[in-house]
């Protein structure tokens, strides 16, 4: 069996909120939302990416903006207003190392990971001819929507 076939939206999922309940005490859960909040965050502005490992996987993090502030706001621990487009995209940066990072050892990919990158689009919206797994999910009152997406080849991942 493909080894990032094996990584489901369910373990997605746990691996996000194992992450934000011990940082932020912000738990999250697959979601299908309304569609103009689900339009919002596939075209968002605020997208971050991890190379992990020497294979060809990569891990993107997606959010509105509304949500990057709410991110950014939990992260930092401060009011949104105080919160400066760099804040937003090393929440999100931060965020995504983190995941990245439970993402390698789930499928056992040896080398180290990639620095966090912002991307001037979700390469969702580009196209890619890798398989994509992606998760959408929501905190519990729904403030805080992101689109977590892991895409590659098994290439250095081990079985």
């Amino acid at each position: 069996m493909n080894a990032l076939a094996s990584l489901n939206v369910e373990t997605l999922e746990g691996l996000v909120s194992t992450a934000t309940e011990a940082m932020l005490g912000l738990s999250f859960s697959l979601t299908t939302p309304k569609v103009e909040r689900d339009q919002a965050t596939h075209d968002a502005t605020r997208s971050v990416s991890v190379q992990i490992g020497d294979a060809a996987t990569l891990l993107v993090i997606t959010a509105d903006e509304e949500s990057g502030q709410r991110l950014g706001s939990a992260m930092f621990a401060c009011p949104v207003s105080e919160l400066d487009p760099g804040m937003l995209d090393d929440a999100l940066g931060e965020l995504a190392n983190i995941v990245a990072g439970q993402v390698k050892v789930c499928l056992g990919i040896k080398s180290p990971l990639g620095l966090p990158r912002v991307l001037a689009e979700s390469p969702l919206q580009s196209g890619s001819p890798m398989p994509w797994r992606t998760a959408l999910l929501q905190t519990q009152q729904g403030e805080i929507l992101l689109r977590v997406t892991v895409t590659g080849s098994d290439e250095g991942v081990q079985s």
